[in-house]
């Protein structure tokens, strides 16, 4: 690896993880029944997804809301504190390996993904990872999620925009990055060193 300041971009879902995060979490937070209860009850939105009516953004924030809103934001922050034993349980070693590798070598580490932060920090935190680039949940002023994303839904482009905010001086480091999907395509050709998982 060429000297100068590196950052290392991961992907979260099908790259560290083996598996999607979302639903994952949400069998584990709601359980299952209440999952599939909210998978019904957005199946118009989704069947528009599938078929390309509908933007994946706002079909996800449905699915989000119905599983979600209205929950104490203490007890969605504490279940995914717990989810972060599950984490260790859905991982890519290679990949972990490689993260690992990062953070020892004292990169700037930073996992850029689409699921909600939430349930991505407190396992991050474990691995020694400077940043968690990700969907945010919003919170109401009853302290309750609202169901809605207080940010854009952390895929495609907004991965780079995200990116660059985090780091201005991007053009004077080295980016590698690690993606599985098209939703990482951007983030992997704006690095200097894409990784294809």
């Amino acid at each position: 690896m060429p000297s100068g300041k590196i950052i290392s971009a991961f992907d979260f879902d099908g790259t560290i993880t083996c598996r999607d995060t979302f639903s994952d979490f949400a069998i584990f937070a709601v359980g299952r029944k209440r999952w599939l209860e909210s998978l019904l009850r957005c199946t118009p939105v989704l069947a528009g997804w599938k078929l390309g009516m509908v933007k994946a953004e706002k079909a996800k924030q449905r699915l989000f809301s119905a599983l979600y809103a209205g929950m104490p934001s203490e007890e969605f922050h504490a279940l995914g504190r717990k989810y972060a034993f599950r984490i260790n349980t859905l991982l890519r070693p290679s990949v972990v390996a490689k993260l690992r590798e990062a953070a020892g070598r004292g990169d700037e580490v930073a996992i850029v993904s689409a699921s909600v932060g939430d349930w991505i920090r407190p396992w991050a935190g474990s691995m020694g990872v400077d940043y968690v680039l990700a969907t945010e949940a919003e919170i109401g002023p009853d302290g309750r999620l609202t169901g809605r994303f207080s940010t854009r839904n952390c895929n495609g482009a907004e991965k780079v925009k995200r990116l660059l905010e985090t780091f201005p001086d991007r053009k004077n480091a080295i980016l590698v990055a690690y993606g599985d999907s098209r939703g990482d395509a951007r983030m992997l050709k704006e690095a200097d060193y894409p990784h294809y998982v």
